[in-house]
Parts: C-alpha cells; sequence; structure tokens
C-alpha cells in the first residue's frame, strides 16, 4: 500500500472518530520550576464538579499599587509551565499574573476535549471571584489561539463575566469547526477531507457567536497579518463582531501567537489597558 493510500485512509479514520483529540497537545511535565522566578506563584487549586483537580498559578506583582489582574488562558500546547514565561512582563509593569491549566494538562486531572476545557474555564472562573487569594480589582481576561475560544465562553456564559473589565483575544480562530477545515485546507494530504473533517467538529461554542453576547464592556483584538496558523481573517472577524469600545492591534510580520512579543504591540496594549480600566 503505497503512502497516499495510508495518508487517506487515516484521514478517513479521524472523519469517522472525530477529531476533537487532535486540538490538543497537553504536556504533562512542568519543564518551568516557579521556584527559579523572582516572581514566586501561589498554587491555585480547583476542584471542578467531575471532582477532578484543576491546577492554576498566581503571580503577584512587586509594583506597590497594582493596576489590576490579568487571567491568561493558554493555547492548546504544553502547560502553564512555559506559556506563562511569555507573560511574565506584565508583572514589571504592575499587573498580577494568573493561569491554569485545562484537564489534561500540566498536573491537572482528567483528559482534554472541547467541552470539557470550556467547561474548565467556566468553573476556574467561578473559584478565582470566590477566592479571597486573588485580587479581584480591574481584571483583565485574557486568551491566547485556543484559550481565546475558552475566553469568549467565559466571557458569554460565565455569570461572573461582568466582573472583568477587559477582555483580550490574541491569535484566535471565529470557531472550531472553522479552523479544522483551515487547517486541513491547508495541506495537500488532507485538502480532500476539509469539509468531512470540520463538520465532524461540533459546530457549538463558536467564537464569533460568543463574542456578540460578550457581558465584558472592552475588547481588545491581537492578531498579525502574519499569522500562517490562525489567518489574520479570524481575528478581523471577531473584531467586526464585537461591541464598542473595542480596538485592534496587529503587525505584519509576527508568527502565530508571538504578537505580544512586539514591543509596539506591548505599548499599545498597555495604554489601551491604562483606558480601559480607569
Amino acid at each position: 500500500m503505497n503512502k497516499l493510500k495510508i495518508t487517506l485512509l487515516i484521514s478517513l479514520l479521524l472523519i469517522l472518530t472525530g477529531c476533537e483529540k487532535y486540538f490538543f497537545f497537553p504536556k504533562n511535565q512542568l519543564f518551568y520550576m516557579p521556584e527559579t522566578c523572582a516572581y514566586n506563584p501561589e498554587n491555585i487549586l480547583v476542584e471542578t464538579n467531575e471532582g477532578k483537580l484543576l491546577h492554576g498559578w498566581y503571580f503577584k506583582t512587586k509594583v506597590k499599587n497594582p493596576k489590576g489582574t490579568v487571567f491568561f488562558l493558554h493555547g492548546n500546547s504544553n502547560n502553564i509551565s512555559t506559556e506563562s514565561v511569555g507573560m511574565i512582563w506584565l508583572l514589571e509593569k504592575g499587573y498580577n499574573l494568573l493561569t491554569f491549566d485545562y484537564r489534561g494538562y500540566g498536573i491537572s486531572q482528567g483528559k482534554p476535549d472541547i467541552k470539557g476545557v470550556l467547561q474548565d474555564g467556566l468553573e476556574y472562573t467561578e473559584a478565582v471571584f470566590k477566592d479571597n487569594k486573588v485580587d479581584k480589582r480591574n481584571m483583565v481576561l485574557y486568551g491566547q489561539s485556543l484559550g481565546g475560544a475558552v475566553a469568549a465562553h467565559i466571557a458569554r456564559y460565565s455569570p461572573y463575566a461582568d466582573k472583568f473589565k477587559v477582555l483580550v483575544l490574541e491569535s484566535t480562530f471565529t470557531s472550531w469547526r472553522s479552523i479544522a477545515k483551515e487547517v486541513a485546507a491547508g495541506n495537500f494530504f488532507t485538502w480532500l477531507w476539509q469539509y468531512p473533517v470540520s463538520w465532524s467538529i461540533p459546530k457549538e461554542y463558536s467564537t464569533i457567536d460568543n463574542i456578540k453576547y460578550s457581558k465584558i464592556k472592552n475588547t481588545i483584538i491581537i492578531h498579525s497579518e502574519a499569522d500562517n496558523l490562525v489567518k489574520f481573517d479570524n481575528g478581523d472577524a471577531i473584531f467586526q463582531m464585537a461591541h464598542e469600545p473595542k480596538i485592534i492591534l496587529k503587525d505584519d510580520f509576527s508568527s502565530h501567537a508571538q504578537i505580544i512579543s512586539n514591543p509596539r504591540v506591548r505599548k499599545e496594549f498597555l495604554n489601551a489597558l491604562d483606558i480601559y480600566l480607569k
């Protein structure tokens, strides 16, 4: 059997068995140990309604009067030990940083799937607002890539959504179904299956639908025009659907989920937070 036939058979098998698990690439090992950081975080453990434990870190800024707390939801790979590193800079700018691992990531229990990960976001959010350890003044909900889909779900469905002052979506796709089709269409071997693959993904939980009903007053969209994984059209469509006040930050060279490393974009982001958190 030649390679093409094998590829087509594998693709068909994915269609028949469902593709949800291929959204998630968790790592259980914590690669970065927080005690090596000048900002040693506090562990925030949350027990879900299913009896599983979700693990998170809460970093406190050393700035005397914190500007707020950023609740960061990471993307589909690794875990908070790698993904939080790219957001540590916020501590130096006067923001606390809260983040957690979805089920199956890091030491959080369970196996990831779309519905479960979205539920984790809702339950961890509820626990945060009931936890006196976390400074909840000027809360910012920040989702990166897949984490943006989770953040948009929280913004629509969480009873605590209106307690966030700003929603930030970086490098986020319009829907789970559309990004499955887009990725499949971009590969020669899976192009033929782009529609069946997308149809196998639940049409619910669309980011672009959720943003329309967001309960969070202010919205910041961050997306690179050079993103070759989640195309800029996704971010632009989400921005168009979001209600005012809103702003979109972009550049023309950053790769996927790397745009916040651009010094100009960081500066514009911080300026937007200053305005929205007044």
